[in-house]
């Protein structure tokens, strides 16, 4: 198979996840890691045996010859950083939620398009096995027509606070993409609510989407929990299931048994990453596309503006 030049820009936690990954890839080479920050970039690039760059200008000028780009800065630097690498001609793998608003990440999209090079967005959750199971036990009508869908992700607040986004587009943005690829639509309606106790940004949310014809998603996450939730649980005309990203045991109630299944980790990041490369190689569309990251993020804008209405208009 014929070997892709990746370099991974944004060595944080993520960033190096994201290295490590390409690293074990037989079809990939990583050529070169990028970071502001050069006691990290170069401890990175050491680690990982690639070049060091400060900046994505000067990697983007080099000579590492590069197919593609992973893009893992803080959020409000993921837009100006993948522009570019898509206005280099990169194929980019850019992490959610790819811009802090909607017309930016629109931006990327049409000139990705113009370039004619793939721009997936990092929604890993879609490539969680256990996750894809519950897609096809949908799909295949196992829990009959689904009629809602509940998720939470509660957990300490990081040891990093953002200071460019809140909960909802770093956090629930991912079960809002989750709530759209199981349902298969997007929601007609979106309401929010959450009283937030970080004074910059909102910190817990309740999200309610309507999906028409009395289908429901409601999303909760927060940063005050003491421990980590992550699950999400559905319920169909037919059926139930409950998925617990953590203990990795999913459950899908039919209409004849109860299925239990106890989903190994497959490492979702590395099948996301290996099907992105792919793409490249193959031509081919990848599963999450640029469309995916605008309209999810277009939904956590609207549900942000809900929020922020609902705290307004107490009585």
């Amino acid at each position: 198979m014929e070997n892709i030049n990746v370099a991974v820009i944004g060595v944080g936690h993520f960033g190096q996840r994201h290295a490590e990954k390409y690293k074990g890839f037989s079809h990939v080479s990583l050529r070169a890691v990028c970071d502001i920050d050069q006691e990290r970039g170069r401890a990175a690039a050491q680690k990982y045996h690639a070049n060091y760059y400060r900046s994505t200008s000067e990697l983007l000028e080099g000579e590492e010859d590069l197919q593609a780009v992973s893009v893992c800065t803080w959020p409000s630097n993921l837009a100006r950083n993948a522009e570019l690498a898509i206005s280099a001609g990169k194929h980019v793998m850019v992490e959610k939620p790819m811009a802090l608003n909607v017309p930016d990440a629109e931006i990327l999209a049409s000139l990705a398009e113009k370039k004619r090079v793939i721009l997936s967005v990092g929604f890993l959750t879609r490539f969680d096995p256990k996750l894809q199971r519950l897609k096809k036990a949908i799909v295949e009508g196992t829990i009959g027509d689904l009629v809602q869908m509940s998720s939470r992700r509660d957990s300490p607040y990081p040891d990093k606070v953002l200071d460019d986004v809140g909960i909802v587009k770093d956090v629930a943005i991912h079960d809002i993409d989750i709530a759209r690829h199981l349902f298969g639509s997007d929601p007609v309606e979106i309401r929010a609510t959450g009283t937030p106790h970080n004074p910059t940004f909102e910190d817990n949310a309740e999200i309610t989407l309507e999906f028409g014809e009395g289908r429901t998603a409601i999303i909760e996450s927060n940063w005050l929990s003491k421990d980590s939730i992550r699950q999400v649980c559905v319920t169909g005309t037919k059926g139930s299931s409950r998925l617990d990203y953590l203990s990795r045991e999913l459950t899908i109630l039919g209409e004849a048994q109860l299925h239990v299944t106890d989903c190994p980790d497959e490492d979702p990041l590395g099948q996301e990453l290996d099907h992105f490369t792919s793409c490249i190689l193959k031509h081919e569309k990848p599963l999450v596309t640029a469309l995916d990251g605008i309209k999810a993020l277009r939904i956590a804008e609207e549900a942000v503006k809900s929020l922020q209405a609902s705290q307004c208009h107490r009585l």
